[in-house]
């Protein structure tokens, strides 16, 4: 076996090949009034592939065992769990929050730096880069580590038991709710091998197929066709006053430059709202006094605009659904009062689903073909001590997902939700926003904006389609976020305000009749880019992406001071052993590039380099059409002598 587990005194280690991968480690447990215990492990029993590590009992803990499977190259680990019940006296429940911890030290050393994502202003991932493993972020949701030549995937699970992140230096599973006497679910999946992106890939096939993860992986859900199409968004032009008079003008402006849109997203702001929570499922009149069905009506007809979409919020609005109007009113029985004092749509999937279905009938028939429903995370905080918290938020996705599959054919964007236990909950949407928000306003905005977006994906994209977010055409950094959109392998849409669109950097993303070119995969970091902070080290960023046979690597200068660096082939996964014709997009530069060269990069701040690279067989090269960003994925070929 890959994995052995065997006991250390008063701790146990993990060992991956007979080398400690793991060691130190022990189980505590948090029980409500009586504080934090430590749990002995008492007995090791190993059989085939399956280790239980038994703990002994004591006063608080009535049974306690780790149960851990492994397979090829890959660790799991489930936690079965009681606590004491004794009517003599009075049960022991788990503490709501960190009622498991599993503390571990890790046993070999780390080359260079290891990189998490966690979560940030609760709702978003962020990449965090570090070379301490005792000091891990708040709410860190997995980790990357390489050692020697094997690289480390580490990911917390979720069950309907309890919710996990990493902290500090142990990993802790919180039930969410008091009263709780009993859990059973999965803590981790572990998985080591020799590249990067194939050992998070092996984690989540093994994790699926084992029924770790329940939820379908992202190769098994569909992604509607509208979001291959380009579109806008009315977010940063107007933020939350939206009104049909200013799309109209937006939309006679965008016409007259001759941008097709397959879409419009008519963002937060277009719905009744008092004290920051929802009034009435209606439109705000002021805003569309012609109504919403009659705005939607103009925009598809006058604009040949296909589909418009809505925004919503996953908790009714910002502060929840406002108890003195019509919604609390009429549907008072399915929305749940939260111990903060909000009214929220309930964490039961069919009360949640009665919710949307009344929502959605009204905005289907205004004409309404999708929907964008934000601040999903924080939905998880609000039932913090109504139920259990996992089993609460799958809950809640279950109820709206029903409905967008019933009114909108599971067109959906969901947003502000990326805590790993919206992640592993969402039953069959197929497209999750991948970062923050695009800030045009931030300072180093565009910096943060793609390293957040190239280092969550690797793992993001195993689970759901990723949207890269709106962006600005007429802005500093416009040029380099229209190659990272066109480079993401996502929706593609900008945001642009009222006379803020610069037609030089749209134009090459998409064909004439609004769609892009369709890329395999997504925008991820290169090989000597993934355990690097290429901000703080003064190197391109550098991010690929893959077409057939071809591929496509963009180079971002993102340091205030510039950046230095190079290009190999042999810095992209999944390139083959042949010789490649290198098409710089800008300048025009064709080369030929082998695996023994590399292309020197000098870029200033928000400068890009763009390369199409197309396999050398035969003395031939097929090469797509050098308007776009993405030639390499265009149907359109031409056949090139090479020598």
């Amino acid at each position: 076996m890959q994995f052995t587990i065997s006991l250390q005194e008063k701790q146990f280690e993990i060992c991956h090949s007979g080398i400690p991968l793991f060691s130190q480690m022990c189980l505590t447990v948090a029980t409500q009034r009586n504080g934090c215990c430590a749990l002995q492990p008492e007995t090791i029993h190993t059989e085939q592939n399956q280790t239980e590590v038994v703990f002994a009992s004591n006063d608080r803990v009535a049974s306690a065992k780790l149960v851990f499977t492994q397979y090829d190259g890959v660790l799991q680990c489930r936690v079965d769990m009681a606590t004491v019940k004794d009517h003599t006296r009075y049960n022991y429940y788990f503490a709501s929050n960190d009622s498991i911890r599993l503390h571990f030290r890790f046993g070999r050393k780390i080359d260079g730096n290891y990189i998490t994502e966690a979560s940030t202003k609760q709702w978003f991932q962020t990449p965090f880069f570090s070379r301490d493993l005792t000091a891990l972020p708040p709410q860190t949701q997995d980790i990357h580590i390489r050692s020697g030549k094997e690289h480390i995937h580490w990911l917390p699970l979720v069950g309907d038991d309890f919710r996990t992140e990493f902290k500090e230096d142990y990993l802790s599973a919180s039930v969410g709710c008091g009263g709780v006497t009993q859990v059973s679910a999965y803590l981790f999946t572990l998985a080591i091998g020799n590249d990067p992106f194939e050992v998070i890939k092996q984690n989540f096939r093994v994790a699926r197929a084992s029924g770790a993860i329940s939820v379908p992986l992202r190769e098994e859900r569909v992604l509607p066709d509208m979001f291959r199409k380009f579109g806008w968004c009315t977010w940063d032009a107007f933020y939350q006053e939206p009104t049909s008079q200013k799309i109209f003008q937006k939309l006679d402006e965008l016409k007259a430059l001759g941008i097709k849109l397959g879409y419009v997203l008519i963002d937060d702001g277009w719905s009744q709202i008092r004290d920051n929570s929802l009034w009435a499922f209606e439109e705000d009149r002021e805003k569309f006094p012609e109504g919403l069905a009659a705005c939607i009506k103009r925009i598809k007809t006058e604009y040949d605009i296909p589909y418009v979409g809505v925004w919503q919020a996953f908790d009714g609005y910002w502060k929840g659904v406002h108890p003195d109007g019509p919604v609390a009113h009429e549907m008072g029985d399915i929305l749940e009062a939260c111990p903060n004092g909000l009214l929220i749509p309930a964490p039961d999937a069919d009360r949640n689903f009665a919710f949307w279905d009344r929502w959605h009938g009204y905005l289907a028939k205004a004409g309404v073909d999708f929907v964008k429903v934000d601040n999903q995370t924080t939905y998880s905080y609000y039932i913090d001590e109504v139920c259990k918290n996992v089993a609460g938020v799958r809950a809640a996705h279950e109820g709206l997902e029903r409905s967008v599959f019933k009114h909108f054919d599971g067109r959906l964007i969901n947003c502000m939700g990326m805590g790993i236990y919206d992640q592993l909950t969402r039953p069959r949407s197929a497209l999750n926003r991948n970062s923050n928000d695009f800030l045009p306003n931030l300072e180093n905005g565009f910096a943060i904006h793609l390293r957040t977006n190239v280092y969550n994906v690797p793992v993001h994209s195993q689970l759901m389609y990723c949207d890269y977010d709106m962006w600005w055409s007429k802005h500093e950094s416009a040029k380099a976020s229209a190659v990272l959109r066109a480079i993401s392998g996502g929706p593609i849409y900008i945001s642009d305000p009222i006379e803020g669109t610069e037609t030089t950097y749209l134009t090459p993303l998409y064909e004439k009749d609004g769609s892009f070119p369709l890329l395999d995969s997504y925008g991820m970091p290169t090989y000597d880019c993934f355990y690097t902070d290429c901000e703080a080290a003064g190197v391109p960023q550098k991010v690929f992406n893959r077409a057939g046979d071809c591929f496509a690597v963009a180079a971002f200068g993102i340091s205030d001071a510039g950046a230095k660096g190079d290009l190999a082939l042999d810095d992209i996964p999944g390139i083959d052993a042949c010789d490649y014709l290198a098409v710089e997009f800008f300048s025009g530069e064709r080369r030929v590039l082998t695996h023994k060269e590399r292309i020197e990069l000098t870029l200033a701040k928000h400068d890009v380099a763009l390369y199409n690279l197309y396999p050398i067989r035969n003395g031939q090269a097929e090469v797509g059409d050098t308007t776009m960003y993405m030639g390499c994925a265009t149907k359109q070929k031409q056949t090139v002598q090479i020598g």
